[in-house]
């Protein structure tokens, strides 16, 4: 089984099937026709093997592949927030204007 979620946890999906080393996170990106990255998320217990074949179908869809451990966000996410703090506190300490901080991204 294959999960495209980016906000709850791929291992506690797991836990809740009767065979959690078969589970796995596929998270593709929107809009996903256009979007080449997809995040695989393998679990402490995901099989290799299922690693290697999501790998293999990312590869076959034309996607460029991620693969990382289950944390709540994974990589696109958590660089995404780290980016909105900082726009944030460079807003608030009147650093930069929201329009600036908008034209800089």
């Amino acid at each position: 089984m294959a999960t495209n979620t980016s906000s709850l946890s791929v291992t506690e999906i797991s836990v809740a099937t009767s065979r959690p080393s078969r589970v796995i996170g596929m998270h593709f990106f929107n809009p996903a026709p256009v979007m080449k990255l997809i995040e695989v998320v393998r679990t402490v217990v995901t099989d290799q093997q299922v690693v290697d074949d999501i790998e293999g179908l990312a590869r076959q869809l034309g996607k460029v592949d991620v693969t990382i451990g289950d944390k709540a966000g994974f990589i696109a996410n958590a660089l995404l927030f780290g980016y909105l703090n900082h726009a944030v506190s460079f807003y608030e300490s009147r650093y930069a204007s929201r329009e600036d901080i908008d034209a800089a991204r």
